[in-house]
């Protein structure tokens, strides 16, 4: 019902609203932390590749756990 609707946005909207700030902090502090600009180029380009690879594998187990456990008969 409503209720379930309600807490599931919610719930999305809490881990959407956290996960994004630490994302944007990590990507303004990570870089401060290196000496050298090749060094913090080299540092933002795996920060970057962290965060692409987070989101290809979260959405990718997301569509996992849909198909196998989430399937309507």
């Amino acid at each position: 019902g409503s209720y379930h609707d309600f807490y599931s946005f919610a719930a999305v909207a809490l881990m959407a609203t956290s996960n994004g700030w630490t994302a944007t902090v990590s990507m303004m502090v990570g870089p401060r932390m290196i000496v050298g600009t090749k060094a913090k180029e080299k540092a933002n380009n795996a920060l970057l590749l962290g965060l692409f690879a987070g989101l290809a594998v979260g959405s990718s187990f997301g569509t996992f756990v849909e198909q196998v456990f989430l399937e309507e008969t």
